[in-house]
């Protein structure tokens, strides 16, 4: 028992805490000097280097056994606290403390005149409260901080209807039954050059079981141990290659494009051109008008607007009904919850301590005046 207290002692003691924060801010500070993206580079060294995990880990259980030998240290004076208010006494001299059984008993370092025990017991409970709830949610959110820069996982993925949604490290195999692009029905309208949505885009997915859930932009929808948002979306028009009758291929293009005057490109499967489709304004989503741009060699080679086909040196490309399609990013991150937790013990625990540090202050004050 006397090795483990020894160590305890030792994990325990404000000098190595205070030692290794000095190590990561020095660290830190050098890291900045020699390479402007410092925060980058220290993520990813305590990502992948055991040599950077190893202290950061030592200095996040330091943290916590500090917490706890100070906790230990507070509930014994609180016992103090609660034996001396108990405890009757003889009434004391104006020169001396409280006496019983003929012994001098020292007042508690949280009594003060004129206070009830149940006064006294909430300036211990603020005192105690205060000077614990700070350096716990910092070592919470820092812990947090480790375990999802190291455990953290993500994917995006592309989806449109129908399709399977199944992050590598789930079991849990989702199916996406809808897409609400969050634009008017049937239309993309255009005001002052902005485009009008309806509400926020979103993707009704349903889990095994039929369960449904709605995937947005902000905040993330939590499924099974996944968190998942839209990162991006927009139309993918359908395709249908020919040539000269013989159909080539056949599929659906992702382009990033949602609102009249966005165009994005792409190469054409199989030959040496590339495509670029612009929405035309005020368009019906069911079969939109396009503005097209054929490319060879840098070079415009055809230019024109159309609803359904057109044509390249006898390639016929035959555009269908657009679908929407949506980019989810998929992440699993088992830190979050500490750091959301440690992050409001934080913002709760810091008005606490200061008031903390004013209880202490006037109890001291009025254990120096009654001195007197």
């Amino acid at each position: 028992m006397s090795l483990l207290r020894k160590i305890f002692d030792i994990l325990s003691s404000k000098r190595l805490l205070f030692l290794l924060f000095g190590l990561w801010a020095a660290y830190y500070i050098v890291l900045s000097v020699w390479n402007q993206e410092s925060f980058a580079h220290f993520v990813m060294d305590l990502k992948h280097k055991p040599l950077y995990q190893i202290p950061f880990v030592l200095f996040i259980v330091c943290g916590y056994l500090r917490i706890v030998a100070d906790a230990a240290h507070f509930i014994g004076r609180g016992i103090l606290l609660r034996y001396n208010l108990t405890k009757p006494h003889k009434s004391p001299s104006p020169s001396s403390p409280p006496l019983k059984g003929g012994e001098l008993i020292q007042p508690s370092p949280l009594a003060g005149e004129g206070e009830g025990e149940g006064a006294l017991l909430v300036n211990f409970l603020v005192f105690v409260i205060g000077r614990l709830m700070l350096p716990l949610g910092l070592m919470l959110f820092l812990t947090g901080f480790y375990i999802s820069i190291t455990e953290r996982g993500f994917e995006w993925i592309m989806i449109a209807e129908g399709h399977k949604i199944k992050p590598a490290w789930s079991a849990q195999e989702l199916t996406v039954r809808r897409i609400k692009p969050g634009i008017g029905e049937d239309r993309v309208d255009r005001k002052d050059n902005n485009l009008i949505f309806a509400h926020e885009p979103k993707v009704t997915v349903a889990d095994p079981q039929m369960k449904l859930y709605d995937i947005g932009a902000f905040p993330p929808a939590k499924i099974g141990n996944t968190y998942m948002h839209i990162l991006n979306f927009g139309l993918a028009p359908g395709l249908i290659i020919s040539h000269e009758g013989d159909k080539k291929d056949e599929g659906y293009i992702p382009l990033r494009i949602i609102s009249p005057g966005n165009s994005d490109t792409f190469n054409l499967p199989g030959h040496p051109y590339k495509i670029q489709m612009e929405l035309i304004e005020t368009i019906d989503i069911t079969k939109p008008l396009y503005g097209i741009k054929v490319y060879k060699d840098e070079m415009v080679v055809k230019e024109l607007h159309t609803r359904d086909l057109f044509e390249i040196d006898g390639i016929t490309v035959e555009v269908k009904q657009p679908i929407f399609w949506v980019m989810i990013e998929a992440v699993k991150d088992h830190g979050v919850l500490f750091v959301i937790f440690g992050g409001l013990l934080v913002v709760i625990g810091g008005p606490l301590y200061f008031l903390s540090l004013l209880i202490e202050r006037r109890i001291i004050r009025r254990r120096f005046i009654d001195s007197k």
